[in-house]
């Protein structure tokens, strides 16, 4: 019943295509993943920081489908979907196995299942790490569960190597050991034994968690070289870094505002300084300084400890004290987090239905309004998502002043041949206003001036501007020279391409796009 409830709210994924957001670097234009299966592919999985992420289980996921189905969108998009069914029904098992409760487990798992904040989790191809890693952390719990039952060393060995595939889909799963913590008070009650009063140690519970906590500390490690090696994280002075932890308590607000009112959802969400003011952040802690105190306080349910702590807790790896690209907060985020909050919710109203059996009706019936409520808003939010140009109008008419996506949604507009450059060239022009230091505008508007409008003097302009801010920009290197040769410039053109020569590597790259062209 859950699996069909998912499959109905996601119908619409299987007629989406690809979108020009990461899905070429994922999928599309990786010649490593487009090649299908190989050994080279296999050894690149494993050895490569593509994308400013290690994560060599979700390359080889990428590379069987693609063996299996070819670039065929709709079966990249039916793997996720069938990830997130099953990660759905993982919940509801997890949670009746704890608890006992079947249907509030149920509840919680349709939550999980039909929230529209999961949609870009499902619907974004690249976003196959997202239900990939979710479900074998998922799965991890439940092997967790079972040595918790017995515990012993045959037992044990399935939960660490569940753990290294979740690790080696997301590094997102490094949270998982202190899950488990979260999980050992309630529900599975591991403080207290079976046959007395006695209170387990704390440390040794701590202790049979080593094997996975030093899973965690080198998978930290190895993600920290590779989104350093992709120049994903923004290295930031004691005031930015208070700007991140400004960020990072609104974000944290954002989200449980989202769990509760999912509107206005959008692929990104631009990072505005100016928005983190003192004031602002001070009423957005409010509201987590009231939950933990209610949390903590000796009115403070089991449930509600863990419920927060898992969302408090999984949310620490994405939340931005560590700066890592433009956005300051992102639906795919909470795909994992959100079951706390769901755990939360629903164990909340089944007390208050104990404490007042009266609200049976009015509970059950908002109940069933809010899961359908959250299934048609899902639908809705796929359509966002059919192609490129739908999911950038979209992301513009909530914010206007994105420059990444007034950039993106100009070269898709480009690569579609429309027929009209000037909307193109509006985009871009905006872009740069928002952002004058973007050098993929200036290159964007450049090639747009040297191929669609013919202007090659504004064209060597954009260029010049693009080189300014990154110098070793090679196809801006080479579509200066171009513009040079079609201006008559050959002195101009001439160093372009010699610079262009000592860009080896980068040299190669270029040549070979040239020549798939």
């Amino acid at each position: 019943m859950l699996a069909i409830a998912v499959t109905i709210a996601y119908w619409q994924v299987f007629e989406n295509g690809f979108v020009t957001y990461d899905d070429p670097d994922y999928i599309t234009a990786n010649k490593n993943v487009s090649a299908g299966l190989t050994l080279n592919g296999i050894i690149w999985a494993f050895s490569s920081f593509d994308a400013g992420n290690w994560h060599p289980l979700t390359w080889i996921v990428h590379i069987v489908t693609v063996e299996m189905f070819g670039l065929n969108s709709f079966a990249h998009h039916g793997v996720s979907l069938f990830l997130h069914s099953a990660n759905t029904a993982l919940v509801f098992l997890l949670l009746h196995r704890l608890t006992g409760a079947k249907w509030r487990s149920v509840l919680v798992a349709l939550l999980f299942g039909l929230h529209p904040l999961h949609v870009e989790s499902v619907a974004w191809a690249s976003e196959l790490k997202d239900v990939l890693c979710a479900f074998f952390f998922l799965l991890t719990i439940h092997a967790y569960t079972r040595f918790a039952d017995n515990p012993c060393v045959k037992r044990y060995i399935p939960v660490v190597l569940l753990y290294i595939l979740a690790l080696l889909s997301k590094p997102m799963a490094i949270t998982l050991p202190g899950v488990l913590l979260l999980i050992d008070y309630w529900p599975l009650d591991r403080l207290t034994t079976a046959n007395s009063d006695k209170k387990t140690s704390h440390i040794s519970l701590i202790l049979e968690k080593t094997p996975l906590i030093l899973l965690t500390a080198v998978s930290c490690r190895i993600t920290w070289l590779a989104q350093n090696s992709g120049g994903m994280v923004n290295h930031l002075d004691s005031s930015g870094f208070i700007l991140q932890c400004g960020n990072a308590i609104i974000s944290y607000t954002s989200y449980l505002g989202k769990m509760l009112w999912p509107v206005n959802l959008t692929i990104q969400y631009p990072f505005d300084p100016a928005t983190i003011t003192f004031q602002h952040v001070t009423l957005t802690a409010l509201p987590l300084l009231a939950i933990t105190c209610t949390a903590f306080s000796r009115y403070g349910r089991p449930w509600l400890k863990v419920g927060w702590l898992w969302y408090i807790g999984t949310l620490i790896p994405v939340i931005g004290l560590v700066s890592v690209g433009s956005h300051s907060m992102a639906d795919r985020y909470t795909y994992i987090p959100s079951i706390g909050v769901f755990i939360i919710l629903v164990w909340s109203a089944a007390s208050l239905l104990n404490k007042y059996p009266i609200t049976k009706w009015p509970l059950s019936i908002a109940s069933i309004f809010i899961v359908i409520s959250l299934g048609i808003t899902t639908y809705r939010q796929v359509t966002a998502w059919h192609n490129s140009e739908t999911l950038y109008r979209r992301a513009l008419s909530l914010h206007s002043n994105n420059w990444l996506i007034h950039n993106n949604l100009a070269v898709t507009l480009i690569q579609q041949g429309n027929s009209n450059p000037e909307e193109a060239l509006y985009h871009l022009l905006d872009s740069i206003s928002l952002n004058p230091d973007f050098a993929a505008s200036r290159y964007n508007l450049g090639k747009l001036y040297l191929d669609k409008l013919h202007d090659n003097i504004k064209a060597a302009e954009s260029f010049q501007e693009a080189l300014r801010i990154n110098p070793d920009y090679a196809e801006a290197h080479f579509y200066m020279g171009v513009a040079s040769l079609r201006s008559g410039e050959w002195g101009r053109a001439e160093n372009e391409y010699k610079i262009l020569l000592q860009l080896d590597r980068k040299l190669a790259e270029l040549l070979r796009k040239i020549m798939n062209q």
